[in-house]
């Protein structure tokens, strides 16, 4: 049994730590009554590990799977998300309503601009995101800026009732005695060729009855018959669960175990699952300090909190619905590399289904430890009596993965301030009028692409993937890499059926990509955007189970036009009336936000200009 604790084992740490970290005797807990022959457990419920099962169960809908969230509720947490045209292809690829529902509580931001960060003095470049003109030509709309908390609920919302169970932390993974052999995934592919004739009765009673039958649809596959002793069996540690928003939660604590064929495990930057039952690796530090913090519309509008000249809308009609970057750049002098330090503020949610109250003003403080140490702080930070939090590596959301040691409370704000001790006085008052609850500190760790090797994600019958597999910096790709992950896999399982087989050919898939995006060395990411904006996947779903009467997934009128449109044309015409109605939904909540706003065209940086990743 390998015990999955509390232990950080970063990379470099003594393998006498390592195994000492690992090792632990079986503790006796019952099996929970349906928990003892999964299909699939999925160690983490973020949008990595809610996509990885709302992927699995478009192409196999009979799939025995339990997502397994250590926290008892899913809660209004977190910053802001930059989604791009790559996640949002990967999402429309598992599930079109989804995509829809993450992007009604999106804030369309207008622009991007830079500063002086000592001055304050504005840059004469920047670059506008024209959402409305990139929505025609790219199918989606560039400054979707997103509560990262949405990410988990739209996909929430897409899964059968109980697939998440809430307050279920995994503390331990046995491993099988006969891991499984690679072609057991041809099992799955023999069930997934039994799922096409499934799909196409399902059309025929929809020529019928006019909509899809979910069973017969989903009766397609069945459990693999492989031997017990190639299953894993989880040890966790169930807590209370939430009572709100919180289907499927179990309650009482205590110890249980479950037992699955198959694990994924995105359970987040320092992956306990990947530690301990995968290939052993951690994140490395890459000297670099992050400090996050938020102020809300009320508390602006209050007078209370200063505004900035440069968001202040008298001064730029863009002020309020855009992103304000401060760094070491001047007129004649622009970034040449990644900065050692930088301020970055921008609004987040707003959008038209956005209801966790009003929209908020995010601002991300970056430091090199080099900096930091000069104005007398270390890092880490001594444990502070007026810590509020001080938070290991459970993954709490406060920026879609956990970054290690995470602090939050004054002390927390107090060090921000040191570190950023250079900015104008106008800005040094932002972050100080922010609530010290509300500020969080992080060191900031990444998986180094030269480790994307073969067997480093897929090991036997353990997948790793989101910031697990491929943790980087806030650079916005960390969604739409999870999405991407959700997807292909859902294509890989469609092929070779579930199992190593399908891991495997995921994971070649995956890595020379993740690589592409993250290590291009272009001053103006030139291989990175490429990849971003040539993404395109096979989509996962069938437009009749979406139309169904039991989805509910699209509105009446639609799903009636997608029952025509197969009995007519086939499947293929009826996903068409579904990505139209994609369109027209993304068009009308885009236009909703940018009506009235001054048009703005981009300005070019000179050329050889670094930009952000």
């Amino acid at each position: 049994m390998n015990r999955i604790d509390g232990t950080v084992i970063l990379a470099g740490a003594p393998a006498a730590a390592t195994s000492q970290a690992a090792s632990c005797e079986p503790a006796a807990a019952p099996c929970e009554p349906g928990w003892s022959d999964l299909d699939v457990a999925v160690v983490g419920g973020g949008p990595a590990g809610l996509s990885v099962a709302l992927a699995l169960l478009r192409v196999l809908p009979e799939l025995k799977i339990k997502v397994f969230e250590a926290s008892p509720a899913y809660t209004q947490q977190g910053a802001g998300v930059l989604f791009f045209v790559n996640g949002a292809r990967a999402l429309q690829a598992i599930d079109p309503p989804a995509l829809i529902r993450l992007l009604r509580d999106a804030a369309f931001l207008s622009a991007s601009f830079q500063y002086n960060d000592e001055t304050g003095e504005r840059m004469p470049w920047r670059t506008a995101f024209q959402p409305l003109d990139s929505l025609e030509q790219e199918g989606f709309p560039r400054g979707a800026m997103l509560p990262w908390n949405s990410l988990r609920s739209a996909l929430y919302a897409s899964l059968p009732e109980g697939v998440v169970e809430f307050g279920c932390k995994v503390v331990g993974c046995q491993e099988p005695e006969e891991p499984p052999a690679a072609e057991e995934g041809s099992r799955g592919g023999e069930q997934q060729q039994r799922q096409q004739p499934a799909v196409k009765g399902a059309t025929a009673e929809a020529k019928a009855s006019g909509e899809a039958s979910s069973s017969s649809a989903s009766s397609a596959y069945a459990s693999s018959s492989s031997s017990p002793s190639s299953w894993y069996t989880l040890e966790l540690m169930r807590t209370e669960a939430g009572t709100d928003d919180s289907r499927g939660g179990q309650q009482g604590g205590g110890p249980v175990r479950a037992r699955a064929r198959f694990v994924i495990a995105a359970d987040g930057y320092f992956s306990r699952m990947r530690r301990t039952a995968g290939d052993h690796q951690a994140p490395t530090f890459r000297g670099s300090v992050r400090w996050l913090g938020n102020i809300t519309q009320a508390e602006l509008e209050s007078g209370h909190v200063p505004l900035p000249a440069a968001l202040d809308p008298t001064n730029n009609p863009h002020a309020l619905t855009g992103v304000h970057t401060f760094t070491r750049v001047a007129p004649d002098r622009p970034l040449a590399g990644s900065p050692g330090r930088l301020l970055m503020v921008h609004p987040v949610g707003g959008g038209a289904g956005d209801t966790s109250g009003a929209k908020r003003l995010v601002w991300n403080l970056f430091s090199s430890l080099e900096l930091l140490a000069a104005g007398g702080e270390p890092f880490p930070a001594a444990a502070a009596a007026d810590d509020d939090d001080v938070e290991g590596d459970e993954d709490n959301g406060t920026s879609g993965s956990v970054h290690l040691p995470t602090r939050r409370g004054a002390r927390s704000l107090q060090r921000a301030l040191v570190a950023g001790r250079h900015l104008p006085e106008e800005l040094r008052a932002l972050l100080a009028a922010t609530p010290p609850e509300r500020v969080m500190e992080f060191g900031m760790y990444t998986h180094s692409p030269d480790n994307y090797r073969k067997g480093a994600w897929a090991v036997g019958g353990l997948l790793t993937v989101g910031d697990a597999a491929h943790a980087v910096g806030p650079d916005g790709q960390g969604a739409s890499q999870a999405f991407e992950d959700a997807a292909v896999l859902g294509a890989a399982v469609r092929q070779h059926g579930l199992g190593p087989k399908a891991f495997a050919a995921w994971e070649e898939a995956r890595q020379p990509r993740v690589r592409g995006i993250q290590s291009d060395q272009t001053p103006d990411g030139a291989v990175r955007w490429g990849l971003i904006f040539g993404a395109s996947f096979e989509p996962l779903w069938c437009p009749l189970v979406l139309a169904s009467s039991s989805s509910a997934a699209l509105p009446e009128q639609v799903a009636a036009e997608v029952r025509a449109a197969v009995q007519c044309g086939g499947e293929e015409a009826g996903r068409e009336v579904v990505l139209a109605w994609c369109q027209r939904e993304m068009r009308a909540l885009v236009e909703v936000q940018v009506a009235g706003r001054a048009p703005l065209e981009s300005v070019a940086p000179p050329a050889g200009t670094y930009r952000f990743r």
